[in-house]
């Protein structure tokens, strides 16, 4: 007789944790070479003066280190979902594009306009999902919420706002908008992870011995914990 099906939830795999870790794994090798490689630009750079072919070499490492980097923050959303797979999902395939399309432009002296105007735009993109990605990880409650839900309407805007600029589009005086929205932008990147530090204790957060995912011992800190077999992470809350 086959077996019955189970009654219990399943979890959805968004992201396969072994792919996960795999592309983190790489993206740090690529990042630590682009780093070091950097550093011999500039070792290079002091001793005497770059031509062009090494001017080109140097800006091919610095968007290799910026590409890691943001490919990075882009998935640090993806374990817990917090603000979804596609998203984060998107801000990587961004990164890598966008940051081609840039040396692409660089080794062709910026002379192709949709080249590096396309290469910026998807670049931009990516740093506004990088960069909620890593705002996302403060964990608020009650009306706290909507200092996170501002801070991505304001990251929308900014980002909308310097992709239009990039296509030739002449704000004017409007960035004194775009000041007024980035130093906005500032002060809730600030304001959030104190408002979590500093927020009133309703009580003791519960202990936690089981992964939520896997099902595999796993003790969580605080409010917060991490599989050491599936390498999930999740959060844990009062109910």
């Amino acid at each position: 007789m086959g077996d019955m099906p189970s009654d219990e939830p399943q979890t959805p795999a968004i992201i396969a944790p072994s792919r996960l870790a795999s592309f983190k794994h790489w993206a740090r090798r690529l990042t630590l070479a682009s780093i070091f490689g950097n550093a011999l630009f500039g070792i290079w750079a002091v001793a005497g003066p770059l031509d062009t072919l090494g001017a080109a070499a140097l800006a091919t490492s610095l968007l290799l280190t910026a590409a890691g980097v943001t490919s990075v923050a882009c998935a640090a959303a993806i374990p817990e979902r917090r603000i979804g797979w596609m998203i984060p999902l998107i801000g990587i395939i961004s990164s890598m594009l966008g940051f081609t399309l840039l040396i692409g432009a660089v080794w062709n002296d910026f002379e192709i306009d949709s080249l590096w105007r396309l290469g910026g735009s998807l670049v931009v993109a990516a740093v506004a999902i990088g960069y909620a990605s890593l705002l996302s990880d403060v964990h608020l409650t009650g009306r706290y919420r909507r200092f996170l839900r501002t801070a991505y309407l304001l990251l929308a805007a900014l980002a909308a706002f310097l992709i239009a600029f990039l296509w030739g589009w002449d704000p004017g005086q409007g960035w004194r908008l775009f000041g007024i929205l980035a130093v906005l932008q500032g002060s809730i990147t600030i304001a959030a992870p104190v408002v979590e530090r500093l927020r009133p204790e309703a009580g003791a957060t519960p202990e936690v011995a089981h992964c939520p995912y896997c099902g595999a011992t796993a003790r969580s800190r605080g409010d917060k914990g991490m599989c050491p077999d599936c390498h999930r992470r999740f959060r844990v809350t009062e109910i």
